[in-house]
């Protein structure tokens, strides 16, 4: 009897392989084996390990235990059905109806005669046990995966389908009772309440009909059936990883959803689920509300999927699980918690060691990868044992602890790896740099070979595979290995090679010496520590399997042991040899040569197979334990020399056995049944192995298949014992004759069934024979065949085998028929047609004709046409087959007979026929034998025998054949529409079809590389417009997650790519940059530096980053790499290390694809990766331009760029490119041009190439003072008139930047930088700042902006509510004044800023008071974003559009600017003037006044609106207000008139917004000085009063300097919060005070909306 069993695993996805009772019993199958557990009635239940039943030869995939009786049925993957007695472990009944692999069987809990299984193919058979007959039934010819026979009904049954159906049948009636339809996969599992009826919520349900059935699915939902109606009632979703714990990986790939409806203390009202990831849920289905409501079971839980779950004790108190994770866990339901942990093995158990420093520590390595440390001492849990598998990838073959260190555990593995496991510790262990190139046999610690240091402190681990034994470093596992081989061969010098094949190493407890076993059968001792070769021992002649050295000490002795030299030998020989090796020790120093010891002390005999393991007792001198083959373990007295023990429980061969080193009456073995035993030696019978002739190694081993069909009696008993005791020779024959003679007799039985025919099999049908419709044509065919005569002349043959004297009057009629002179006289009877052949050719046509008619009517067709082929009737077997379509190889190969045409016809109908029948391949066959290549091509593609297709028309038609290429298209469509893109494009690519090939692998969704590939595949294949379609795509996405070099890896490879490899460089430079001045960390932190063009060279440059020119206005440090500029890198890896060509037209052809890249692009405001996409873009543009003397353009891009990170509150961007491009100030945009046409000029002139050639190439002949600053008396670049120039803005974005980097950064300055800033920052300081920020007219155009919002808010509003008052225009209008109207930018940015709230203070207005703490209020990088007026832009690119098609510039007022309706003459006035500001514009960019063409089309347009409306006086004024604007071109200058251009300095808000402005009735007074926003939302304004407001506003819009309105400057009033908090920072309190009121004296003017007038 064993003490305790670390037992096999469970088999996987199985749906009821395991069962339980409510006795306690628990059963599970476990590879073609049932084990049986005992789990007592107590409230804490225990697995104790009862047995196992070796059931199936094939894997057990069922387990079913009676309800009323110590039976349990069994099914597995042989087709077989078994019931057994639990107690007996013996064989009740058996059949075998099911011809597939059974999947489920289940004992019926009403019915204790029936038990129902189904199989893989869709039978299900239901078998009364009592009378021992079957009913098969197969509604549905598909995988059954699960099935439950109604807890109240007998007859009831649900079975669950793999594609998702679920069937409830009426077994004894063989119906359908519902299809129930919901599941979209595999149903795992199907549970009925053990209650009846239908409402779960009520407590008494006696007398209810119906009953509910709930199921789990792969589709991870759980569904509730009503059997009453047939339809579903409720669905739960499961959830995954509740407990958010770590899984493995496979946690979302394997699925398995199982479940129990409880039963404990009369609760049907919950039932248990598992997850996919382990846990297992308790669902309350009671309250309907809440149907997902669950709890989660605590405690130890599982971490792969659960497989099953059943309930036992007297309650139904305790559930039991079984996972993929290979334990078996005990549930408590009361408290949700687990009580008891099994743990199994899923592999061979290879070796167990236990650790000399914790005796009760025990490591297991087994074949599922995986180690099992087993704490023997626990004693509340006898099995507690803790797995590793961290860094285990094959099976782990041997162990061996560490003999100083606690813990540390030496493995080696099948795959050839040497690993160190601390076991204290959870740190995946350390790997060997040296692998074996096969199995590790062997691992053991010994003292180095190699150093003469202490032996304890430098314990090193050796191991043997593939025939050598290597020394590895416990310190330094990544040094290489030492050969123990080539030690030996050193210090030896009798030793100049060896040839053994190592197969065993061992070392002596003292580590005195060494013992090593080989391949034929010897072992050599060697001496410590430099391996000197003492002895050989020759007691075997096969391979050493394993040597054990006694112990030097055991417990029972107090004195050192006098067998401390003995060794145990064992090997592939049956036989255990015992060697006293102590003289050959002593005498080790004073030989010159080596000891050959050729005899033992004594040899143990008694194992029937090879020795695979040995272990000496640590606790009785002489006391050894043997593993062998023949499935035992034998404990011996090498003393006595006589066997104690054996041990008889394993079901396979032994592989290891270990001695306990606490208990001498107890030993652990390990076999490849996957158990670990825990034996005692003192309960064990048998003394010995069993004899050979009655060894139970069959055990192990597949039993022969049962060959008759039926059923088995009861009480049958498995014929283990196959031979009985008796071994005589002459016995064993006679059982085997008998054997024969029997078989012989069921065999001519069968024949006679047969022959019967099939009138006597439906006499004898039986119920088990309902199975299918199609058996008894089956069993007509078989007898048919049977029928068949092996003679042409079967009628003949008959009447020739009537006998002697039939024989004799057949002779005297064949004499009469010769010899008479009756000519009529004939064969033609019935009785006389066999003689036909005796007498002429007529007569043996007839006989012929007689013959072929027989085997005609009895489908021998082949034997008619023989005879036919005799009388040389070709033609007429042809068209007989080719009728009865029964062509075959043998008639066709006749058919030349005929003609080589009729051949040729008879192949082209024998194909025909295949096909029909499916065989297409020999159907091409004969149409190719028949010089049909396209009809063979044709069968092969409409069968989708693509590859035989091609190969075929390779090889037999020419590569321009329109057929080839449609083979090659059809293939790569149904590739295409299957998903494979690769392939697919392979077939296109063999089409030269390229752009298709490229399409098809762009199609894989977020697969960068099949993008990259389709951009290679295009431009290889001259598709460079897609090319670059996709390469676009490809640098985009690369761009975004930071990967320049698999960028540049692509684009530089291909020269109509390289604008893409410039746009990478400065997106990296510029990404790097802002990573080294710590902006944007959250994105750009983890960026690594790209050494690509590390070895670059920068060439040094006249003009140089000079930092003493900064601008004292600039906070920064001025940014450079190596002490050159941003702009210096990136050009000169543009010029040399992607070696772009520098000519104008190829410079222009650059820009103009960066150009059309930037206006596909969809600006995304709220990623950042995207802005520095868009930004890096613009900057590109902008370098080519300079690079092309085009200063203004590049300037224009730039800022650009600046109002992507503005309008999207990317701060940091902002100022990252301030930093970069502009590292001392605005004036730098002036050295920037001359600074590229230097680096333009050096780069060439280092290229070879001479200045002249260079201008000479170079088309543009501008000078470099192209776009030159002038400035102001005071020797200031800034003003503030009503004429904004492009620096002018640009210095705008770089002050407010300069201002956010003061205040992000003064909090982590120390108090000397801060003094230093202070000093800085004085009052003249903050005034130009102010200058430069706080522009009049670009305050009335935000104040107008601001109104115009406002208004075409308010229409959206009447619009959304209808409330539009009585007096609402028409639709047409209310269109109309909806334009240019954001609502929701507009409700954002209200809403955003009532959340952080402006500087400026209500009260400011009044007295000038500001929030004495208004600096706490301030955000550096406030989140409401500054939309940039979408009206400037809109200008500022179709100037951009303009000037890159062509060099002359029609300046026109834009249409879309006028009003709704007809001009008067302030607009007239209003839109010449916007002319002329255009002109101004082009006078700033210095183009030539013959270069700007100034049309008359508003003028023409005017004169015809005055005209109508009779103000002909007007004309004469507009038409000299244009000639003059030509005379200020012609001159190169213009004035403004002070009446258009002053206004703007006279601004206030009562002039434009107040009563003087515009008058209405409708309105009160207050109204007037409302702001915008609440002014134009009041709830007396009607619709007609907007139209108005917003027609006299926009003519206000008209009259704004172009100048100002293209211009998408820095939001005026932020500028002003901006200075606020800094000054307040920075100066004193007086100082700030002084400032304050002439900001706010300022905004008061301008600001028009409540978010200007307010703050929280």
């Amino acid at each position: 009897m064993t003490t305790n069993v670390i037992p096999s695993s469970p088999n996987w996805y199985c749906s009821r392989v395991s069962d339980a009772n409510q006795t306690g019993d628990y059963a599970y199958g476990s590879r073609g084996s049932v084990l049986l557990w005992s789990l007592d009635n107590t409230r804490s239940p225990r697995f104790q390990y009862v047995g196992y039943i070796f059931a199936h030869l094939d894997k057990c995939t069922a387990v079913s235990l009676s309800r009323f009786s110590g039976h349990f049925a069994s099914g597995g993957e042989d087709g077989k059905i078994k019931t057994w007695n639990i107690q007996t472990k013996t064989l009740i009944q058996e059949h075998h109806t099911h011809k597939n692999k059974v999947t489920s069987v289940h004992w019926s809990p009403v019915d204790r005669d029936l038990i129902v299984s189904a199989d893989d193919a869709g039978l299900l058979n239901s078998w009364n046990i009592k009378t021992n007959s079957c009913i098969t039934y197969q509604p549905e010819k598909s995988h059954v995966f699960c099935l439950t026979c109604s807890p109240h009904e007998h007859n009831i049954v649900a079975v669950g389908y793999k594609f998702g159906l679920i069937l409830v049948l009426d077994v004894k009636e063989s119906k359908v009772v519902h299809r129930l339809r919901g599941h979209d996969e595999e149903v795992h599992c199907v549970s009925w309440c053990p209650v009846r009826g239908e409402n779960i919520t009520k407590e008494d349900s006696v007398g209810e009909e119906g009953c509910i059935l709930a199921s789990g699915s792969r589709d991870k939902t759980i569904r509730l059936w009503s059997t009453l109606k047939g339809k579903c009632m409720n669905v739960y979703k499961v959830p995954n990883n509740v407990n958010k714990k770590e899984r493995y990986q496979d946690h979302k790939t394997r699925i398995w959803l199982t479940l129990h409806w409880t039963q404990h203390s009369g609760n049907s009202t919950s039932l248990v689920s598992s997850t996919n990831s382990g846990e297992l849920l308790l669902w309350n289905l009671k309250d309907s509300a809440k149907p997902n409501v669950w709890q989660v079971f605590n405690g130890c839980s599982h971490n792969r999927i659960v497989f099953n779950i059943t309930a036992t004790g007297p309650d139904f108190q305790t559930l039991c699980t079984i996972s993929m994770d290979r334990q078996v866990i005990l549930w408590n339901l009361d408290t949700l918690e687990s009580r008891e942990i099994l743990a199994t093995n899923g592999g061979y158990v290879y070796s167990i060691t236990a650790s000399s420093l914790d005796p009760s520590r025990l490591a297991i390595g087994v074949g599922d990868n995986m180690i099992k440390i087993w704490k023997t001492s626990d004693t509340r849990n006898s099995c507690n044992v803790n797995t590793l598998w961290q860094g285990l990838k094959a099976k782990v073959t041997t162990l061996s602890w560490h003999p100083k260190k606690e813990g540390v555990l030496a493995y080696g593995t099948e795959d050839g790896r040497i690993g160190i496991y601390d076991v204290l510790s959870s740190r995946p262990p350390r790997i060997s740099n040296t692998y074996h190139k096969k199995t590790v046999y062997v691992v053991t610690w010994g003292p180095s070979c190699t150093t003469t240091k202490d032996k304890d402190a430098l314990f090193v681990v050796y191991s043997i595979g593939d025939g050598i034994i290597l020394q590895h470093t416990l310190s330094n596992l990544k040094e290489d290995a030492v050969s123990v081989n080539d030690v030996i061969i050193k210090n030896n010098k009798t030793i100049e090679s060896i040839s053994h094949i190592r197969s065993e190493i061992s070392w002596k407890p003292d580590c005195e010496v060494v013992a090593i076993g080989n391949d034929d059968g010897t072992v050599e001792l060697f001496m410590a520590p430099k391996l000197y070769h003492i002895c050989t021992i020759q007691v075997h002649n096969k391979l050493i399997n394993c040597v054990r050295w006694h112990p030097a000490y055991v417990a029972s002795e107090s004195s050192p042991s006098q067998y401390s030299t003995w060794l145990a030998i064992g090997s592939n020989e049956i036989v255990i040899q015992i060697v006293d090796v102590k003289s050959a020790i002593d005498a080790a120093e004073s030989l010159d040569s080596a000891v050959l010891i050729t005899s033992g002390v004594c040899s143990l005999a008694g194992h029937h197979g090879r020795i695979t393991s040995l272990c000496w007792s640590s606790h009785v001198e002489g006391h050894l334990v043997s593993a062998s083959y023949d499935n035992t373990a034998q404990v011996w007295d090498v003393i006595k020399k006589q066997p104690l023990a054996n041990f008889q429980g394993h079901q396979g061969r032994l592989l290891c056995v270990m001695w306990s080193l606490d208990d001498p009456d107890i030993i652990y073995s390990g076999a490849d049944d996957y158990c670990v035993y825990k034996w005692k030696i003192s309960e064990q019978q048998h003394t010995k192995p069993p004899d050979k002739g009655k060894k139970q190694r069959n055990k192990g081993r597949r039993r022969p298949v049962d060959q008759d069909d039926g059923f088995h009696g009861v009480n049958k008993v498995s014929n283990i014992e196959a031979v009985g005791d008796n071994d005589d020779l002459t016995t064993l024959i006679e059982k085997k004759r008998l054997e024969l003679v029997d078989k012989e007799k069921e065999t001519t039985a069968d024949k006679s069934l047969v022959l019967a025919g099939s009138q006597s099999q439906q006499e004898s049908e039986s119920p088990q024979d309902v199975s299918s419709q199609s058996s008894p044509k089956k069993a007509d065919i078989k007898a048919k065949i049977r029928r068949k005569v092996k003679s042409l002349f079967p009628v003949s043959g008959t009447l020739e085998n009537r006998g002697k004297a039939q024989l004799q009057q057949d002779c005297i009629q064949i004499s009469q028929m010769l010899y008479n002179d009756n000519p009529n006289s004939n064969v033609t009877e019935s009785d006389s047609t066999h003689l036909g052949l005796f007498i002429n050719r007529k007569t043996t046509y007839d006989v012929l004709k007689t013959e072929g008619e027989h085997h005609k009517r009895n489908d021998n067709f082949d034997y008619y046409c023989h005879l036919e082929l005799l009388k040389g009737d070709i033609d007429q077997v042809l068209d007989e087959a080719i009728k009865t379509n029964s062509l075959n190889d043998w008639i066709v190969s006749m058919a030349p007979l005929a003609s080589y045409k009729t051949w040729l016809d008879v192949c082209i109908k024998y194909a025909q026929q295949l096909t029909v029948a499916g065989l297409y391949s020999k159907a091409v066959s004969y149409y190719l034998a028949a010089h049909q290549v396209y009809p063979a091509l044709d069968l092969l593609v409409e069968h989708n025998q693509f590859k035989e297709a091609i190969a075929l028309a390779r090889a037999r038609l020419v590569s321009s054949d329109p057929k080839l290429k449609h083979i090659y298209h059809v293939w790569g469509t149904q590739l295409a529409s299957d998903g494979n893109f690769e392939p697919a494009a392979k077939c296109f690519l063999a089409i030269n079809q390229p752009r298709e090939a490229a399409k098809n692998l762009a199609k894989r969704t977020g697969d960068l590389t099949a993008l990259h590939c389709a951009t290679d595949v295009a431009m290889l294949g001259k598709e460079e417009d897609m090319g670059r379609l996709y390469a676009q795509r490809c640098v985009l996405e690369d761009m975004t997650h930071f990967d320049w070099q698999l960028s540049l890896g692509l684009t530089t490879k291909y020269e109509p790519l390289k604008v893409f490899s410039l746009l990478t460089v400065v997106h990296m430079k510029m990404v790097q940059a802002f990573k080294k001045m710590c902006l944007c960390d959250c994105y750009v932190s983890d960026i690594k530096e790209m050494d690509m063009f590390s070895d670059l060279k920068l060439l040094q440059t006249e003009i140089m980053l000079d930092k003493d020119c900064k601008d004292e206005l600039i906070p920064w440090e001025p940014y450079n790499e190596g002490g050159q500029s941003f702009v210096h890198c990136v050009l000169q890896i543009w010029l040399n290390g992607l070696n772009v060509d520098v000519s104008h037209p190829r410079m222009e052809m650059l820009l103009s694809e960066l150009i059309s890249l930037k206006q596909t692009r969809q600006h995304n405001e709220s990623n950042l990766q995207q802005i520095l996409i868009d930004c890096a873009i613009d900057v590109s543009i902008a370098m080519l331009c300079l690079l092309l003397r085009k200063t203004y353009q590049a300037v224009n891009h730039i800022i650009a760029a600046m109002c992507y990170c503005q309008d999207s509150q990317q701060f940091e961007v902002l100022e990252g490119l301030c930093r970069i491009l502009l590292p001392t100030g605005p004036s730098y945009v002036e050295k920037l041009q001359h600074e590229v046409i230097a680096i333009k000029v050096v780069t060439s002139v280092s290229a070879s190439k001479t200045l002249v050639r260079l201008l000479s190439t170079d088309d543009s002949q501008d000078t470099i003072e192209e776009f030159s600053l002038n400035a102001n008396a005071n020797g200031q670049y800034y003003t503030n008139t009503t004429k904004c120039s492009a620096w002018d803005t640009l210095a705008a974005f770089c002050y407010t930047s300069a201002l956010r980097y003061m205040m992000k950064e003064k909090s982590g300055k120390n108090d000397d930088e801060e003094t230093s800033h202070m000093t800085k920052m004085t009052l003249g300081v903050i005034e130009k700042y102010s200058s430069m920020l706080l522009w009049n007219a670009h305050a009335v155009k935000l104040a107008l902006e601001d109104a115009l919002n406002a208004i075409g808010s308010s229409v959206n509003t009447m619009i959304i509510n209808h409330t539009v008052p009585s007096s609402t225009p028409s639709n047409t209008a209310i269109d109309k004044l909806g334009e240019g109207t954001n609502t929701t930018e507009q409700d954002t940015e209200e809403d955003v800023y009532n959340q952080t709230g402006p500087i400026i203070s209500e009260s400011g207005y009044g007295d000038g008071d500001v929030d004495h703490n208004a600096e706490e209020y301030y955000n550096p990088y406030p989140p409401s974003p500054y939309k940039s007026s979408k009206l400037a832009k809109s200008i500022h690119q179709d100037q951009e559009v303009a000037e890159s098609k062509t060099t002359k510039v029609q300046v026109e007022a834009p249409m879309n600017l006028l009003p709704l309706k007809k001009c008067p003459q302030a607009q007239a006035h209003a839109r010449v003037s916007r002319a002329l500001s255009d002109m101004n514009e082009y006078v700033e960019m210095g183009t030539p006044a013959d270069n700007v063409v100034v049309t008359n089309t508003d003028m023409q347009i005017i004169h015809e609106t005055d005209k109508d409306n009779g103000a002909e006086a007007n004309i004469a004024h507009l038409n000299q207000t244009a000639r003059n604007a030509t005379d200020l071109l012609e001159n190169n200058a213009l004035s403004i008139t002070s009446a258009t251009t002053m206004w703007a300095d006279t601004f206030s808000f009562e002039k434009i917004f107040g009563k003087e402005a515009a008058e209405y009735d409708s309105v009160r007074e207050d109204w007037y000085s409302l702001p915008v926003d609440n002014r134009y939302s009041h709830e007396c304004v009607t619709l007609q009063l907007l139209t108005d407001e917003k027609q006299r506003l926009t003519e206000l819009v008209h009259i704004i300097p172009t100048a100002i309105q293209k211009c998408p400057f820095p939001n005026c009033m932020e500028s002003a919060r901006l200075l606020l908090a800094v000054s307040q920072r920075y100066f004193s309190e007086d100082e700030y005070s002084a400032f304050k009121v002439k900001v706010i004296d300022w905004v008061k003017t301008f600001a028009v909306s409540t978010k200007d007038r307010i703050i929280k």
